[in-house]
C-alpha cells in the first residue's frame, strides 16, 4: 500500500523504536492539531506511557505526538498485574538520560572468548537515574534500598 502511494489511515506498531523513523521520514501524521481541536480527548488525558509515540526530531518521548495506544493495547495483557511501580506511575520523566546508553550499536559484535554476549551498556541505568531503587522486591537479589526499575540492577 505504501509503495503504491495509497497508505492506510491507521497503522498498528509498537511505538518503541519505530516512532523516530516513521516521523522523521514523513510516514506519520503529526496529531497535535487534532488533539488541540478535539472535544473528546485532550493531550492531558493521555497516560505518559503513550509518550513513546512522541518525537521532536532528536529525542523520542518529547515533542509532537505521532500515535496513541488504542483500546488499552499497551496494557491489554496485564490483567492481575500490579502496576504500582511501573515508570508511568512513579512520577519519573522517562528520557534517554535515565540510561547509560540507548544505542543499539554493538549488538552485532562478536561474542566474548568464553561465549558470553558482548559487554554493552544498552539500557543500563545512568549513575543518577531516577529509576534506581524504584522497583519492588520480587525475591530476586538486588543492591540498594529496593530493586532498580529496568532490565539491569546497578552495582550499588
Amino acid at each position: 500500500m505504501l509503495a503504491a502511494g495509497n497508505p492506510p489511515d491507521l497503522v498498528r506498531d509498537a511505538g518503541t523504536d519505530v516512532t523516530p523513523y516513521i516521523a522523521s521520514q514523513g510516514l506519520a501524521l503529526n496529531l497535535d492539531s487534532y488533539f488541540a481541536q478535539s472535544t473528546i480527548i485532550k493531550e492531558s488525558d493521555i497516560m505518559p506511557v503513550n509518550d513513546v509515540w512522541k518525537w521532536d526530531g532528536k529525542q523520542q518521548g518529547q515533542g509532537s505526538r505521532y500515535g496513541i495506544a488504542y483500546g488499552a493495547t499497551l496494557l491489554a495483557n496485564s490483567d492481575g498485574a500490579n502496576a504500582a511501580y511501573d515508570s508511568w506511575d512513579i512520577g519519573v520523566t522517562m528520557s534517554n538520560s535515565q540510561f547509560v546508553s540507548v544505542s543499539t550499536s554493538g549488538w552485532d559484535a562478536a561474542r566474548q572468548a568464553d561465549g558470553d554476549l558482548p559487554v554493552l551498556t544498552y539500557l543500563h541505568l545512568a549513575p543518577k537515574s531516577a529509576l534506581i531503587d524504584k522497583g519492588v522486591n520480587v525475591g530476586l537479589p538486588y543492591n540498594g534500598k529496593a530493586p532498580d526499575l529496568g532490565a539491569f540492577e546497578t552495582s550499588g
